[in-house]
C-alpha cells in the first residue's frame, strides 16, 4: 500500500474513528502511534529501524510508513 492509497482509504472512514493495528500473531487489535518514517531491510521487513542514523549504519535502504 502506499501513502496515497492509504489516505484514500482514510478519507472514506468516520473522522472520528479511533485506529488500531490487527497484529498476525493472532492477539487482538493494538493501539497505533501516529504514522512514521521507518527503514526497512529491503530482504525482510522484521528488521527495522526509525532512526535514520542506524539504517545507514545496518545499511537498510528501503524506506516506508510505520503505523
Amino acid at each position: 500500500m502506499t501513502v496515497q492509497e492509504l489516505i484514500d482509504a482514510l478519507q472514506k472512514l468516520p473522522k472520528d474513528l479511533k485506529v488500531y493495528a490487527y497484529t498476525d500473531h493472532g492477539q487482538t487489535p493494538e493501539g497505533i502511534c501516529s504514522p512514521s518514517i521507518a527503514w526497512f531491510d529491503e530482504d525482510s521487513i522484521e528488521f527495522w529501524t526509525n532512526s535514520e542514523e542506524e539504517a545507514e549504519e545496518e545499511g537498510y535502504t528501503y524506506k516506508g510508513v510505520l503505523l
